[in-house]
């Protein structure tokens, strides 16, 4: 039975529960308007425990796209595989449950994290367009100062004024 997922997984936690290998996976973003947006996939008595439990945690790191549950198999599709990761078992089943307290906070660790980068990234922009703007600044100076030493016609270097003060206009209104 091919399962519809309406976004990308990542593998949360993989759980042995004595015969039974359980994989819960949590879409890539918060999904508020589905009631139940986390897949739990349940393999009862996996026939290669320790390659089932490597082949899941491969999603860890790589999300999961498609997703095909049969009786005793499932086939998970990554984003790039050409062929699936078969896992194999006496009975395969998915269920869809809500998010745990856990899940949640760890969207928040993640959203804090981004949060964070973007900060620090803008900061970083910010600080270049300081930079800049000193930098048209120290050339409107430069210009003034060789317009009041020359006893030449200043046109040149009032067309140089006008767009360096328009430059800086603009970076200013930005």
């Amino acid at each position: 039975m091919q399962v519809q997922l309406e976004t990308w997984y990542i593998l949360r936690d993989v759980v042995r529960d004595g015969d039974c290998l359980r994989a819960r996976f949590v879409p890539d973003y918060f999904s508020a308007e589905v009631a139940a947006p986390v897949v739990v996939l349940e393999v009862e008595a996996p026939s290669d425990s320790a390659d089932a439990e490597a082949k899941l945690n491969r999603f860890r790191d790589e999300y999961l796209i498609d997703l095909d549950v049969l009786e005793e198999s499932v086939e998970l599709w990554a984003e790039h595989d050409d062929v699936p990761a078969v896992l194999r078992g006496r009975s395969i089943s998915y269920r869809r449950t809500a998010y745990l307290d856990s899940d949640l906070r760890c969207l928040v660790e993640e959203l804090n994290r981004h949060i964070e980068s973007n900060q620090s990234e803008i900061a970083k922009l910010l600080a270049r367009h300081r930079e800049v703007e000193s930098f048209v600044v120290e050339l409107m100076h430069r210009a003034q100062t060789k317009r009041s030493m020359t006893t030449r016609p200043t046109s040149a270097i009032d067309a140089q004024m006008q767009i360096l003060e328009r430059i800086l206009g603009k970076l200013r209104d930005a």
